[in-house]
């Protein structure tokens, strides 16, 4: 089966949408910025962080916001 949304393959403009949001990235502390699902530098950098369990840390963040 081709592939229909490269690079990945799979629509993540829902993802995309709500990671780029105004208010979703105040909440997150990382406003101005954009959203993109593969970028080399990030996935560099997080090579050495693979196997961290981050679960708490994000149901805290969703647990604490008011989106």
């Amino acid at each position: 089966m081709p592939c229909e949304k490269p690079p990945l393959c799979y629509d993540f403009s829902t993802s995309d949408n709500f990671l780029n949001d105004a208010k979703v990235q105040e909440v997150l502390g990382v406003s101005g910025r954009k959203w993109v699902e593969c970028d080399q530098m990030v996935h560099t950098y997080l090579l050495g962080d693979w196997m961290a369990n981050l679960m708490p840390q994000v149901a805290w963040m969703l647990d604490n916001t008011d989106l």
